[in-house]
């Protein structure tokens, strides 16, 4: 699914990653925040 969706994004120079599951299911709000501000910052 990740590939499917990293080759839609590619065309808006978008990248596609899964955020950490544990982070997530700890409800580790700011970890999954500054994981997904990281990728905006590191559009490249």
């Amino acid at each position: 699914m990740q590939q499917d969706l990293q080759k839609q994004a590619d065309k808006y120079g978008i990248r596609v990653e899964p955020i950490n599951m544990m982070d997530y299911g700890m409800q580790k709000g700011a970890a999954v925040l500054d994981f997904a501000l990281s990728l905006i910052e590191n559009k490249n």
